[in-house]
């Protein structure tokens, strides 16, 4: 029944349940702020062939009676939705690839240090080891290995990853989704 939202035209006290975007609305999900949740639906919009997130609902300020239902037509826009999909399993693919997350997962990928003390700023080097901190999980103890053999063990806050080559992207890109297109090169 996609997303339901009070509207109130020409400032009427009594506003009405407004329907938008029937048919269109591939999940839904929260943003958890400090204070404050904004409630959002990612919707497909089949003019310009992209996904969209839309809030429609917050708890900043009243918004009762807004919800949203997961309904997006499969039969109507079938070959959308699986490309859909195969651009998800690729933005997925390379945030599991290029992102850190202070976990066991992280051991293999390229870092380089970008601050702290004890190892030079500038040095590149693979993850050997994650020691994970139980008050935080971002504080994580992480042993690199370099190119030439040497084990350095900094913070994960001292890290970044190595973000990927254009031929890196384009390569799953080709794996993943297929061609490369325009919207290939918004990923860019």
């Amino acid at each position: 029944m996609a997303i339901h939202s009070m509207n109130y035209k020409n400032g009427s006290e009594n506003g009405f349940m407004e329907t938008t975007h029937d048919g269109l609305v591939i999940s839904t999900g929260e943003h958890n702020w400090y204070d404050d949740s904004d409630f959002f639906a990612i919707v497909w919009n089949p003019e310009k062939q992209v996904e969209e997130e839309i809030t429609y609902a917050t708890t900043r300020f009243p918004t009762y009676g807004n919800y949203a239902e997961v309904d997006f037509d499969k039969e109507k826009y079938g070959a959308d939705y699986e490309r859909f999909n195969r651009i998800c399993s690729f933005v997925s693919y390379m945030e599991s690839t290029y992102s850190l997350f202070g976990n066991k997962s992280d051991k293999g990928k390229l870092v380089e240090v970008v601050k702290g003390r004890k190892v030079p700023i500038g040095t590149i080097g693979t993850i050997f080891s994650v020691k994970r901190n139980d008050y935080s999980e971002y504080n994580a103890c992480v042993m690199i290995k370099t190119e030439d053999g040497k084990y350095l063990n900094t913070y994960l806050f001292n890290l970044k990853p190595v973000h990927p080559t254009y031929e890196q992207k384009s390569e799953a890109w080709l794996r993943l989704v297929g061609p490369l297109d325009d919207t290939f090169k918004s990923f860019l």
